[in-house]
């Protein structure tokens, strides 16, 4: 690939449309685009931000060179990653420079002082604990791995990418070295581990939440169905949708009798006085009962003690009555 200047490789196709290169661009504000652009998704997806962006720079460094290597514009080697690497630099992403290289075995040290990423921390005064390169990372271990998929080296998949100092954290320039997982593993580098995407940690937890619902449900229910006080609940409808087994003592009925029964039939078991209660419960009145009479099977009237509490659903109205 011969070498050009800047301003031969950028130039505008047609109005509206900037190329470097071979490859459509834009103008895009660092300060106020792409730094909002990674607050944006950091807020969206948390501690992934970062991992999101590092897989965007691989796919983007892959995409980028892979055309100019189907074409053979360039050759798949240390002067292909190498020609990748002075585009990237020509395209406005900062001086990256290769400071040392062994591309047969992957492994390359990249410099660079004037990353987009790490100035954009230095000029919003945003000291990082952590290098923030995410991008430029990847977009280099993007070039590295497509020049050795169409050198046939099977050294792709083995490849990573460290960033070793970094503006953002007060350093003087970025550091960035390319190598295989264990190649970096033996310099003190530990690459960050694979994570997973959103979706598999929304279902996640979801299925943890549910699983969590499930106890809950098990536990209120094992509460429900030992207590020695009579439990019962009512839909929106004055359906029984739960009755204890101190309840059905009460009654002299099987639970199974009770639970789907609607009370304003149940005159067998329900007062008149009580069912007015019931259905003033259910338009969110609480009630509270001393001496309240209701019939049990078999035994004749009896008179308890008797509260409800009206149950509200998510979107605050009431739809049952305990």
């Amino acid at each position: 690939m011969a070498h050009k200047k800047p301003i031969d490789i950028v130039y505008y196709r047609k109005k509206g449309w900037l190329n470097v290169g071979r490859t459509r661009m834009v103008m895009f504000d660092l300060l106020q685009g792409f730094y909002i652009l990674q607050k944006v998704i950091k807020r969206e997806v948390g501690e992934n931000a970062s991992y999101l962006i590092f897989q965007a720079g691989i796919k983007g460094g892959l995409s980028f060179l892979e055309p100019m290597l189907q074409s053979g514009r360039i050759q798949p080697g240390p002067q292909g990653f190498a020609d990748g690497l002075s585009v990237f630099t020509d395209g406005g992403f900062g001086y990256f420079k290769i400071e040392e290289m062994n591309w047969d075995a992957g492994w390359a040290k990249i410099i660079c002082e004037s990353s987009v990423e790490g100035w954009i921390s230095y000029r919003k005064r945003s000291k990082a604990r952590k290098p923030v390169c995410h991008y430029s990372r990847g977009i280099i271990l993007g070039f590295m791995q497509v020049t050795h998929r169409y050198a046939g080296t099977e050294l792709e998949n083995a490849l990573d990418c460290v960033e070793i100092s970094c503006l953002a954290t007060g350093d003087g320039r970025c550091e960035f070295i390319i190598g295989t997982r264990d190649a970096l593993r033996s310099q003190g580098c530990e690459p960050p581990g694979p994570r997973k995407s959103i979706q598999e940690q929304l279902r996640e937890r979801v299925s943890e939440k549910t699983r969590q619902i499930q106890e809950a449900n098990r536990f209120n229910e094992r509460i429900l169905r030992n207590a020695p006080v009579g439990i019962f609940t009512l839909n929106s409808r004055g359906e029984i949708t739960s009755a204890n087994l101190a309840m059905s003592r009460i009654f002299g009925a099987g639970r199974r009798e009770l639970v789907g029964a609607a009370v304003s039939k149940q005159e067998e078991f329900f007062s008149p006085e009580l069912l007015a209660h019931l259905e003033r419960g259910l338009r969110g009145i609480r009630f509270e009962l001393a001496d309240c009479p209701v019939v049990s099977r078999g035994r004749g009237p009896r008179f308890i003690a008797a509260k409800g509490i009206p149950l509200k659903n998510s979107r605050g109205t009431y739809d049952g009555l305990l």
